[in-house]
């Protein structure tokens, strides 16, 4: 969601896929930040896009469409952040620096997959029918991981996703009357999966990291102890974790894909923290991600934890 509502939005899709034209403007809202005497103002700023073609075929070029816009979207959102900030640049890059640093960089995403447990328990509208009744998995499946496929990102966080549809629905690939509509992810990416030890779906997070750049050298898991009297003394949920090497650079990465839920789950977010801190000399490098159930206004420091 924070990342969505940093990006822009879908509206007004209603009237996009309850027309019958043959062509239909969708609106796509972005919001803007500008920064006043370090008073951040936002204003909205809305984005036609007009898709042609027949019905059955228009939903697909509005996912391609919104993919680009965003991709172009998020790259400025990222160019402007790293620029505004201070702590993040503490001198102005030359351009054989920035050469350096775009020929070892690689690409990080994070997605809630939305376990049709949950969806079917709060009736979340993109995750049921439109009877509102029974999920949708069994669609959203095939577009998940085409998305996937096309993005080619080097390594996803996943959060929200059992181990079966993992191995089944979204790793491998799809077929149809022998004929081959998706390669197989599973020939591209190592995965680490960790399955929440209480939670009510059983579902859990992911690390999807792409075989051509890395190599897996271990698995983890961290869990956070339950919060909640009816799981006293157990584990509610967890993060998976990955240590890899790159191999174009040979430094050593942990990955980690979170979904913290304060609510019952016993500081989650500080559980992490403490195994990164304690492993930190083990890598050169840390990423993690997911969902947080909140947001955030700076980076974590250097040093992972609070000094006593």
């Amino acid at each position: 969601d924070t990342e969505r509502n940093e990006i822009g939005g879908l509206i007004d899709n209603k009237r996009f896929f309850n027309s019958k034209w043959a062509s239909n403007c969708v609106i796509i809202e972005v919001p803007r930040r500008h920064d006043k005497n370090n008073d951040i103002e936002m204003e909205t700023e809305e984005i036609m896009v007009f898709i042609h073609g027949t019905p059955d075929r228009k939903p697909r070029q509005l996912l391609e469409r919104i993919e680009k816009h965003l991709l172009s979207s998020w790259t400025r959102h990222c160019e402007r952040a790293v620029l505004a900030s201070k702590n993040s640049l503490p001198y102005e890059m030359s351009p054989d620096d920035e050469k350096i640093i775009c020929s070892r960089s690689f690409t990080v995403g994070t997605y809630n997959l939305l376990h049709p447990t949950y969806a079917e328990k709060y009736l979340t509208v993109e995750g049921v029918t439109k009877s509102g009744c029974f999920s949708n998995w069994s669609y959203r499946a095939p577009a998940i991981r085409q998305m996937l496929q096309s993005a080619s990102l080097d390594v996803y966080l996943l959060q929200e996703v059992d181990k079966y549809q993992l191995q089944h629905d979204i790793l491998e690939g799809c077929f149809c009357d022998g004929e081959i509509l998706s390669l197989s992810l599973r020939d591209a990416y190592y995965c680490v999966h960790s399955t929440h030890p209480t939670r009510e779906a059983h579902d859990g997070v992911a690390i999807l990291c792409s075989k051509s750049r890395f190599v897996l050298e271990k698995e983890d898991m961290v869990a956070y102890d339950a919060k909640l009297d009816e799981h006293h003394g157990m584990k509610y949920m967890c993060a998976a974790i990955a240590h890899v090497r790159d191999k174009l650079t040979g430094l050593k990465i942990i990955l980690a894909s979170v979904h913290f839920y304060p609510k019952k789950a016993l500081h989650p977010e500080q559980t992490l923290l403490r195994y990164l801190e304690e492993h930190k000399t083990e890598c050169d490098a840390i990423i993690w991600g997911g969902d947080c159930n909140k947001e955030y206004s700076q980076a974590n420091p250097p040093r992972l934890l609070p000094s006593a």
